[in-house]
């Protein structure tokens, strides 16, 4: 479960940072998120998103193998920010147990390759 993803601009329990995402709206849609199943390819799993009164955005569905499928995700519309002086990312989540896998994309580059 989201509850919001910021940047760290000092130490993150010393919280003196940006919001990117806070999810505070009536409407999951609201928050440009969305979600990528495996039916893009033929696969069977389905994905769900829903947000809390609370401002906490869950993430949840159901995998299925069949059709060679298997992986349901959410993304989000790109963040148009400089972040060039902060010091990270700091995430407020809980899982299951599970493994889960974040992926963050920028346009920087260093000698020529993406950063």
């Amino acid at each position: 479960m989201f509850q919001s993803i910021s940047i760290a601009n000092d130490e993150p329990w010393a919280w003196r940072g940006q919001t990117l995402a806070e999810f505070q709206s009536d409407d999951a849609n609201a928050v440009e998120w969305q979600i990528v199943d495996d039916g893009v390819m033929g696969g069977l799993s389905k994905g769900n998103l829903a947000l809390s009164e609370s401002g906490i955005l869950t993430f949840s569905g159901t995998l299925s193998l069949k059709n060679n499928g298997g992986f349901s995700s959410i993304r989000s519309a790109a963040i148009d920010r400089n972040l060039s002086n902060d010091l990270g990312i700091l995430l407020k989540v809980r899982g299951d147990g599970r493994t889960y896998t974040m992926r963050l994309e920028s346009t920087a580059t260093f000698r020529g390759m993406p950063v």
